[in-house]
């Protein structure tokens, strides 16, 4: 299997405007950095072409990548370091509740796995337990067994939780935070889904420089927003949004945050579409009416929809009744 451009001459091209989004862009040219579309392409179209659906209405289908999906791996594989080499290191992508990234991410560990052109490559698949571990390695495995070509390729080891690519010496790795007995890691790639659920930083610090082997690394995270504002996940939102405006000068860290902002109008579609890029595809505007509807009823569900279906954090402590609401079954007493 071809590996992507990695030439210096690709990294060198003109940049287009579309992927310019940010300060932290402007900067990573003025260090020389370049777009190398077919890159970013390669990928795409290894998943569109070997990764199919396990579930619901596009079960057995090959996988679809959604305009959201494409736009973040074109932005991840196609930014090119002056030598040809990924600009990005690292990735903070968070999306609200069933929008796709565990699909999204179940696809890219196998890309990352055979065709990344990595030596002897290491995935891990980073999460708070075993069973959470478990979510994106299966779905991973069962796109390996709906696939000829990729089912030739990898094999399982289901008891151990690892995907084996012979060819390559490459292996993937569900773990978790109560794995015992991490050191002497060399990963090409630490994957985390979701960060939020962390119990603590232990994990990531761990992972945070065990790549430093690697000619080509790359860590990354996929989340929905925790409860309140502190863990590591919170510290990669503040990171990312504070690099992307040209804050930090971190031209290495891909930070892309969909998520409704505390003020809005949570009724408005336009707040929803804020933290969920797949609404009309995975989500209809329907049923997302319907769910907030139910979830206004009771403040304990809205404060988790808001939370979940936003990704707007709920600091302050749940209520069980609506005041508003109780203050008017108030009954006058009779004269």
């Amino acid at each position: 299997m071809p590996s992507p451009s990695s030439s210096p001459v690709a990294s060198k091209r003109r940049v287009p405007s579309k992927w310019i989004r940010n300060p932290s862009d402007t900067l990573a040219i003025e260090q020389g950095c370049g777009f190398d579309e077919s890159a970013g392409q390669f990928v795409c179209d290894f998943i569109e072409t070997f990764c199919r659906q396990s579930k619901g209405r596009w079960a057995n289908e090959k996988l679809r990548l959604l305009d959201w999906q494409r736009d973040f791996l074109m932005r991840l594989f196609g930014w090119r370091r002056p030598d040809g080499r990924r600009r990005f290191r690292r990735f903070y992508l968070e999306v609200a509740k069933k929008n796709g990234k565990s699909t999204l991410l179940s696809a890219l560990v196998l890309y990352l796995l055979i065709a990344d052109g990595e030596g002897a490559p290491e995935i891990y698949l980073n999460a708070c337990d075993r069973s959470q571990a478990r979510i994106i390695f299966d779905e991973s495995k069962r796109m390996v067994e709906a696939s000829p070509d990729l089912k030739a390729r990898i094999r399982a080891v289901d008891h151990k939780a690892r995907l084996v690519c012979a060819s390559n010496n490459g292996v993937v790795i569900a773990n978790s935070a109560d794995a015992p007995n991490k050191d002497g890691l060399n990963p090409s790639a630490s994957l985390f889904d979701e960060l939020h659920r962390q119990p603590s930083r232990d994990l990531w610090d761990v992972f945070e420089y065990a790549s430093a082997a690697r000619a080509e690394p790359i860590s990354g995270s996929i989340t929905t927003a925790g409860e309140d504002d502190s863990g590591v996940w919170h510290e990669q939102r503040e990171y990312s949004e504070r690099v992307n405006a040209g804050e930090i000068p971190d031209t290495s860290h891909l930070g892309i945050v969909y998520r409704a902002l505390p003020t809005d109008d949570i009724d408005d579609p336009e707040t929803w579409k804020k933290a969920n890029p797949s609404l009309g595809e995975t989500i209809q505007s329907e049923d997302f009416q319907r769910e907030l509807t139910e979830a206004k009823e009771v403040p304990i569900k809205l404060n988790n929809f808001k939370r979940l279906r936003l990704n707007i954090i709920t600091r302050d402590e749940a209520k069980y009744f609506d005041m508003e609401k109780w203050d008017a079954c108030e009954a006058k007493e009779a004269a």
